[in-house]
């Protein structure tokens, strides 16, 4: 099981309570550098190198990479100094001036360097208690500079020993032996705490020095061999806020960790494009555009002359339905009984009737009279829904008279909104057909641009040249539009605001107020997931020239991942949460994860294979149970089963299964591995 970041800061208390000395390695472990690897800070020293045009050098980091490696080859000592590597480069290259180069990365580990807020507890604890502080470094970095970035970083009271000025390393153990000798150590009153398990646990360990291995960030949170210098750079943020904050919930892990990425991308993309085509007004519609908007306006104080933003409220059900005015009937009607089954969405004529506005005490006998028994009536099939349409022709101009009034709501609404004071407006939302973007149009008359995290390639055709897609456009590229839509409300889920949907607008005495949909459960947990989203955000925006243009499948990815993964730990969390998927105050709700035993998986195969396809996270399926279950559905090992269900008992859920049809073959070669 992984240690809590509290629990941890407990252990290393404990040990610190036991021992009289106190030592702590530096990189990895009392400081983290804000890049996936090393190396990284290399480009970006590359990157620096031309822009302040110090010289001519394409291949920096590899010739810099190449200098330390025959620095070390020449060298007869256990460590090299910065200076002897750039002896080194200075052979390899007569193009840049040397010393500025160096100073350029040494300004570069300074940027790029923060205190480990884990380890600076422990620090502190041990020196509140008295105890000697040693810090210790295998680094080729001068002694003095690391000395003034540990007291910076808040490291106050200590003695620091590196590798390179004493010539002995900790990996030999020669570094340990030279400290305890010169300070008359007790090495088994000693304690030492690094991320090397080789040199900073194994080395210290066999010299008889007690010893904590403080895993490295990055091998805790698995991350990949490679990024690009801009996701790097975002992916050691979200590492280093995650793995050492003590109080983040699932939910703010999951915003900083698997999501602000996609947000972050979008609204980059989104000032990039308002900027260039010198727009004046930005209006970000509910409750999509929410996010969006957060992430604007922290950027508002990072980039100058962008247009003023407004949030305003708006939705399918109050932009759409007025806009029937300017439809084709058939057309209208269609809008007006338009559910999605794929989805597992059901409706019945209540809902049809309560979301237009009419008064169902009027329309009984009628209801009777198209062969229907009670308001009640689900809508099950093509037929029923084309009777819908023919009893709602039959009442069109009362239909009209309700939608006129919403109209002249609505406008009034979009008046006091701000949109009225401009010629052309743009609008943000998470986009797919534009049909909100196609009411404003008409409704006001106004050309409307629209700014969307993807639109398909079914976008209303008399405005596709008015909409631009970030993750897809018009459908293109369409591997990307498949992936997402196959999902869709998952992407859903992370463009909502923590309030509900917008299914009215009411006139109070000339003042326009919204009225939300009573809120559904996803809401409970969007709070912490816009914490997570804004809290990376904020630490997007201290490296923004660096991190500002990171590519939309970087953005994407660890979502995408995510999605496609379907980890254990994720789908528990999922299973929690239901939310709408219909037009308006639709009050059927829809599971993202399926959460069944293991003996009614068993009883119910066929249907729960259906259902898992309409999840809003699509084939999200978890299957439960306890060795008891397995023997009461008859099923027998040839070993001793009990003897092996501790496993299965701690764990208590299996796992997602991607393909349902395969689950409970899974769960049985799962147990007899």
């Amino acid at each position: 099981m992984k240690i809590t970041v509290k629990d941890e800061i407990e252990v290393l208390y404990e040990l610190i309570d036991r021992h009289q000395t106190i030592s702590f390695d530096v990189y990895d472990t009392a400081l983290l550098r804000n890049v996936i690897n090393p190396t990284d800070l290399l480009d970006i020293v590359q990157r620096k190198i031309q822009e302040r045009r110090v010289g001519n050098i394409d291949n920096f980091k590899q010739q810099r990479i190449k200098a330390e490696e025959s620095a070390r080859l020449t060298s007869p000592k256990e460590d090299i100094t910065l200076e002897e590597i750039y002896k080194q480069l200075s052979v390899l290259t007569k193009s840049v001036d040397i010393q500025i180069v160096k100073e350029i990365e040494l300004e570069t580990e300074r940027e790029f360097t923060i205190a480990n807020p884990v380890i600076k507890k422990a620090y502190e604890y041990a020196f509140s208690k008295g105890k000697p502080l040693f810090f210790i470094s295998d680094m080729y970095l001068p002694r003095s500079f690391i000395e003034e970035l540990l007291a910076n970083l808040g490291y106050n009271k200590f003695i620091l020993y590196v590798s390179n000025e004493v010539e002995k390393c900790k990996g030999t153990g020669g570094l340990y032996s030279y400290i305890a000798e010169l300070n008359n150590l007790t090495k088994d009153g000693w304690l030492h705490i690094g991320d090397n398990y080789v040199s900073d646990y194994e080395a210290a360990i066999n010299l008889g020095i007690s010893a904590y291995h403080y895993r490295s960030l990055r091998e805790r949170a698995l991350v990949k061999n490679s990024y690009t210098l801009e996701y790097s750079i975002i992916k050691a943020l979200q590492i280093n806020i995650v793995e050492t904050s003590e109080e983040l919930d699932y939910w703010e892990k999951f915003g900083i960790n698997t999501v602000s990425s996609v947000l972050w991308g979008f609204t980059n993309w989104l000032i990039e494009n308002i900027k260039e085509k010198g727009q004046d007004n930005l209006f970000f519609l509910s409750r999509d555009g929410y996010l969006p908007y957060l992430i604007y306006e922290k950027l508002n104080g990072v980039i100058s002359h962008l247009p003023p933003a407004r949030y305003i409220q708006a939705s399918r059900r109050v932009y759409q339905f007025p806009n029937i005015l300017n439809m084709k009937r058939q057309d209208a009607l269609d809008l007006l009984t338009a559910f999605n089954p794929s989805l597992g969405q059901r409706i019945t004529l209540e809902e049809i009737f309560d979301n237009i506005g009419l008064n169902k005490s009027k329309y009984k006998s009628l209801l009777n009279s198209f062969g229907f028994v009670s308001f009640k009536d689900e809508l099950k099939s093509d037929f029923q829904r084309e009777k819908v349409k023919k009893m709602l022709d039959s009442i069109y101009p009362e239909v009209e008279e309700v939608l006129q009034n919403e109209k002249e709501t609505l406008l009034k609404y979009l008046r006091q909104s701000g949109i009225f004071d401009f010629q052309q407006i743009n609008v943000v939302d998470v986009g797919w057909r534009g049909s909100t973007h196609k009411a404003i149009r008409d409704l006001t008359g106004k050309k409307v641009t629209g700014y969307y995290f993807g639109t398909t390639d079914i976008v209303y055709p008399d405005i596709s040249k008015d909409v631009l897609g970030y993750a897809f456009n018009l459908g293109k590229p369409k591997q990307r539009q498949n992936v997402v839509m196959e999902n869709v409300m998952m992407y859903e889920f992370i463009f909502s605001a923590p309030h509900g949907s917008l299914i009215k607008l009411v006139d109070s005495e000339g003042e326009i107020t919204p009225c939300f949909k009573e809120e559904d459960r996803i809401e409970g947990y969007l709070s912490s997931i816009i914490k997570g989203i804004i809290k990376a955000t904020e630490s997007y925006i201290d490296y923004f020239s660096y991190v500002k243009n990171v590519t939309v499948d970087d953005c994407l990815g660890d979502y995408i991942e995510f999605i496609e993964h379907k980890n254990y730990d994720d789908l528990f969390q999922f299973k929690e949460l239901t939310s709408s998927v219909g037009i308006g105050d639709t009050q059927d709700k829809q599971p993202f994860v399926t959460f069944v035993s293991l003996k009614e998986y068993q009883n119910r195969k066929k249907e729960i294979r259906i259902q898992v396809q309409k999840n809003l996270w699509k084939n999200a399926l978890v299957v439960y149970g306890t060795g008891e279950d397995l023997e009461k559905i008859g099923i027998h090992f040839r070993f001793a089963f009990l003897d092996r269900m501790e496993w299965f008992i701690r764990e208590r859920i299996i796992r997602g299964i991607r393909n349902p049809k395969k689950a409970f073959r899974y769960i049985l070669r799962k147990l007899r591995k």
